[in-house]
């Protein structure tokens, strides 16, 4: 059974988001991944924008600038629009 949190369910691993994006109908995908570098979440989002209308990133609060970002709120938890 796959995780679901506020009715989105997770349906897949980082490994398979874009195979996933691409075979079925997704057109958002809410990434939280706080320890992931930069470059790596610049060619995920990359990969993955080609494929998606929508991609909200829950960032690490610590070392993320979003300055200027437009947010939303997903259950309490600040998301950042691409």
């Amino acid at each position: 059974m796959a995780l679901v949190f506020l009715r989105v369910p997770a349906v897949g691993s980082l490994d398979l988001a874009a195979a996933l994006a691409q075979r079925l109908p997704i057109d958002t995908a809410i990434i939280a991944l706080p320890d992931i570098k930069a470059e790596d979440l610049n060619l995920m989002t990359e990969q993955l924008g080609v494929r998606l209308t929508n991609m909200l990133v829950v960032p690490d609060l610590f070392t993320f600038e979003y300055l200027w970002a437009a947010t939303r709120n997903i259950g309490g938890v600040l998301g950042i629009e691409l």
